[in-house]
């Protein structure tokens, strides 16, 4: 098994920086100029959808006294009504991981996603 052959997978999957290339290596575009993605449009409305936490875990967080503000932050999040695209995005991620990893009984592994999903390593 090759890591990076599973990390090209789950990133071309995932990463809306990737873009389509032409022969030339340049961008290819669309028909408005902008750079075609390697993602799908769903799967990018979904991340987009799902980054909008970001926005409020730092509206309900105080850096001075280092708390998060839980029913805010849950209310807002909530408010979201991105429970279909957090479902959708996890399918899809495990598809791939699975591929690669037999997690079912490997806290460790599973612990290192959960980990590298949460930002922390």
């Amino acid at each position: 098994m090759s890591f990076v052959t599973f990390w090209n997978e789950f990133d071309d999957r995932f990463n809306p920086g990737f873009v389509l290339l032409g022969d030339d290596g340049n961008a290819i575009l669309d028909n408005d100029g902008n750079p075609k993605r390697r993602i799908s449009e769903g799967i990018f409305n979904s991340i987009r959808r799902v980054f909008q936490l970001e926005g409020i875990f730092i509206r309900n967080y105080n850096r001075i006294s280092d708390k998060l503000d839980t029913e805010g932050f849950g209310r807002e999040s909530t408010d979201l009504n991105i429970e279909d695209d957090l479902k959708s995005l996890t399918n899809e991620q495990l598809k791939i991981i699975s591929r690669y990893f037999s997690i079912d009984n490997d806290n460790n592994l599973r612990d290192a996603f959960e980990y590298f999903g949460q930002g922390s390593i």
